[in-house]
């Protein structure tokens, strides 16, 4: 006896339909209803047969849109498999990726900019520092080798000179207001001209006296 074996039963795949038959199906029963109702309700007038057809086409194009374009309908999401996920990240995980490598980049050119920057104020502190010790270390230098009394002996002439001079012109000018005069009519302005005078031509003298010596 031959033995029979069992026969896999493969599912049957559903039928193909294009959009063309579901367009024309909902477009020819608007159409019909649209007929019935103009002969039946109102009177043969062409409206009802215009909104059945308007009815029917646009019920066959949603009907086509939710069949072979999901993703057009409002509220549908199609969500990946995890394979494809890994394999093709979305645009947001791109995008993610990208700016996490390009703040990384700008972190590490800051933190470089900032180093150098430093050293740069420190090399420029270090020559500051250097340039004040040099510029202290030389005055220092300069008053340790100039005393208050090292002064010059031509100074010192000078200035004798100059306060004798003015001296002498004082005395001249308190002789010439009459103040050495003893027997000589004076006035009260006069009197104090001439005492003015003597009193400036000795602080002159004096002060030249002191500067010769000192």
């Amino acid at each position: 006896m031959a033995s029979q074996q069992p026969s896999s039963s493969v599912p049957a795949s559903p039928p193909k339909v294009s959009s063309e038959d579901i367009i024309s199906q909902k477009t020819g029963i608007g159409f019909g209803t649209g007929v019935v109702l103009s002969v039946l309700l109102f009177r043969r007038r062409a409206f009802p047969v215009w909104l059945g057809t308007g009815f029917g086409l646009g019920s066959g194009w949603t009907d086509c849109e939710r069949s072979f374009n999901p993703v057009a309908v409002p509220g549908v999401r199609i969500l990946p498999s995890a394979a494809a996920a890994t394999a093709n990240p979305s645009t947001m995980e791109r995008l993610s990726a990208r700016t996490a490598e390009v703040f990384d980049k700008t972190k590490d050119k800051t933190q470089e900019l900032a180093g150098k920057g430093k050293q740069k104020a420190q090399e420029v502190e270090s020559k500051v520092e250097e340039k004040v010790s040099s510029d202290f270390k030389i005055r220092s230098a300069v008053e340790a080798h100039e005393t208050p009394d090292n002064d010059c002996l031509a100074c010192r002439l000078t200035g004798t000179a100059t306060l004798s001079a003015l001296g002498a012109y004082s005395f001249r000018e308190a002789y010439l207001a009459g103040a050495f005069a003893s027997r000589a009519p004076r006035s009260a302005s006069l009197r104090a001209r001439g005492f003015l005078l003597v009193l400036f031509g000795a602080t002159c003298f004096a002060g030249g006296a002191y500067r010769l010596v000192n």
